[in-house]
């Protein structure tokens, strides 16, 4: 390979492969390239042939693109719809190992089905199927804890898991309600009591899955919008009055700009992680064993430049102070749990735990697990025995051998789409803190949607912060009275003034909608000494009109039709002729 060439391979590395994807080339490609054609016969131009190889390169991308989807989003063979079906599979070898004891009399006929009949069926059949036999389940661990009697079979959880792919189904009947808490404990899993349960099992009774007292995953009640509407705080104008401050050390504020990227569809800023772990969810928890450090702990210990895209650097030294904050014996060591969020390259969230007494590191992706995330695992791997080294002044090789290295992104709720990534740290993160056992059914993308996670994250800060800041309403005009802040003019004066007693007809009400219409839809146009119809931004402009027609070769017919090319533009934007009102006499 030519010095040249190498040149040319290292400019598109900068550049980057999304980018080379997207018909992003370098300057460096298509001087070499215009070198090479002059130097051989040839009649092709280098503008020519950069227009064919960005439409070769587009082509591929999109190709690529289409069969990603396929691949992925098909009704029957894609990967989405693939895992689904071994979900489902899944329950249904639980369902079937539970036994016929803990189904009521008419319901066992569920399990009269043969199994290839049944793993022959639909998905849809399948998950009609399953939802009928936890439905009965839970109807007759109801029925059992009414009754004085002792329960003859293995209660069953209150809550079942219904799969993802059951919302376009129909729904079994729900059992009669108890008194119960309102929100079910979120993230225990699907068959946690009933896992090794035969049909002469002794009865059992499941441990207490611990409840999230934050309930990220719930809306807000009507009594939680008592004192403010969070809604209109994120909607509001950004404002320094709006601000939010939190007590306590460290100073730390959100301001309105980045509380507003709780809006739907918006990336969260680090001001709104690191607020809501250490103001909201540590408060919480009342333990100082778990401990949360903010953002900037791994873009000072692993240094990536002010984008974020250089090699990275360890420097132990700019984080060996962090963990004196704590004011306890061992620092960061005497810890038993340690959540570190992490940004990827400014454009993505995901988090560390640290377990001191089991001596594991595990890393949670939304997005899944990858390869690069290995770094990050063997970098806090590196802080620790910085730190164990810097306390102890031994050596730490042997100390960090018996550490466990896990990425579990793959058992945790999966993202799809390009912006809720800090909400899938900020609600695994919260659920991991407070022992909420995490899997892939936890919750899903459209929980945030349902439940409004934004704006109940939102509500949280609000209620955690020392100022507690309210939009101010807009001043309302009553009538009869102009605006004090304004002087009038003379048109305004000579204007009567509706009163309250005499309001206006119907009939001058619609003249002055309309004459308001009329006003509004006037706007110049190309070509007439008249204002007479509207002009978007996407119109052409006139010169773009007239380079139609000038310095062209014509042909017969368009010298016939003269200037029709620029009458048709023009003539498009012209309002409708106004019918004329037949008179009855």
């Amino acid at each position: 390979m030519s010095q040249q060439m190498r040149q040319v391979g290292n400019s598109l590395d900068r550049i980057g492969w999304r980018h080379v994807t997207e018909g992003k080339v370098s300057i460096a490609l298509r001087e070499m390239q215009a070198d090479y054609l002059r130097r051989t016969r040839t009649q092709m131009k280098i503008d020519r042939w950069m227009k064919g190889f960005l439409d070769k390169l587009l082509t591929l991308s999109h190709t690529q693109w289409l069969c990603r989807n396929l691949t992925k989003h098909h009704n029957t063979k894609g990967a989405k719809a693939l895992a689904a079906e071994a979900d489902i599979r899944r329950e249904i070898e639980q369902q079937l190992a539970m036994g016929a004891d803990s189904l009521p009399a008419d319901s066992r006929c569920l399990l009269e089905i043969s199994t290839d009949e049944l793993f022959g069926m639909s998905t849809v059949k399948q998950q009609y199927w399953l939802n009928a036999a936890v439905a009965a389940r839970a109807a007759a661990a109801e029925a059992c804890s009414h009754s004085d009697d002792p329960p003859s079979h293995p209660l069953v959880p209150k809550h079942p898991l219904q799969n993802k792919s059951s919302k376009h189904l129909p729904q079994t009947p729900k059992p009669a309600p108890t008194p119960a808490p309102t929100t079910p404990p979120i993230g225990s899993p699907p068959s946690t009591s009933l896992a090794n349960v035969g049909q002469n099992a002794s009865p059992t009774i499941p441990s207490r899955t611990p409840t999230d007292r934050l309930n990220i995953l719930c809306r807000n009640t009507e009594e939680d919008l008592r004192d403010i509407q969070i809604a209109d705080l994120l909607n509001h104008s950004e404002s320094a009055n709006l601000d939010m401050h939190f007590s306590g050390r460290g100073g730390q504020s959100i301001c309105h700009r980045s509380l507003k990227t709780l809006n739907p569809s918006l990336w969260v800023t680090d001001e709104v992680i690191n607020s809501f772990l250490l103001k909201v969810l540590h408060p919480s928890l009342r333990s100082n064993d778990t401990y949360f450090f903010n953002s900037f702990f791994f873009s000072a210990l692993l240094s990536t430049g002010s984008t974020g895209r250089n090699v990275p650097t360890y420097d132990f030294s700019a984080v060996s102070r962090w963990g004196n904050k704590l004011r306890r014996k061992g620092g960061v060591l005497g810890l038993k749990e340690l959540f570190v969020p992490i940004n990827h390259q400014n454009v993505h969230w995901l988090f560390l735990r640290v377990h001191m007494a089991e001596k594991t590191i595990v890393l949670w992706d939304p997005q899944g697990r990858k390869r690069c995330n290995q770094l990050y695992l063997q970098t806090m791997l590196m802080y620790l025995g910085d730190v164990y080294r810097a306390q102890t002044g031994q050596l730490a090789d042997d100390w960090k051998s018996l550490w466990t290295l896990t990425d579990a992104s793959e058992s945790a709720p999966k993202q799809y789409n390009g912006f809720d990534c800090g909400i899938f740290t900020l609600t695994n993160i919260t659920l991991l803190a407070q022992h909420i056992p995490l899997h892939v059914q936890s919750y899903s993308e459209a929980t945030f949607l349902l439940q409004d996670t934004r704006k109940r994250i939102a509500l949280l800060l609000w209620k955690a912060s020392r100022n507690r800041p309210r939009p101010t309403p807009p001043p309302t005009r009553r009538p009869g009275r102009s605006n004090p802040t304004t002087r009038p003019t003379k048109t305004s004066a000579k204007l009567p003034i509706p009163s309250a007693s005499s309001p206006p007809s119907a009939r001058s009400s619609t003249k002055e909608r309309n004459r308001r219409r009329r006003q509004n839809n006037k706007r110049l146009v190309i070509g007439k000494s008249r204002a007479q119809g509207k002009i978007y931004a996407s119109d052409p402009s006139p010169f773009q009109q007239m380079s139609t027609i000038i310095n062209r070769k014509r042909s017969a017919a368009s010298v016939a039709q003269g200037g029709s090319t620029l009458q048709a533009t023009t003539q498009r934007h012209a309002p409708p002729k106004r019918k004329k009102r037949q008179r009855i006499s």
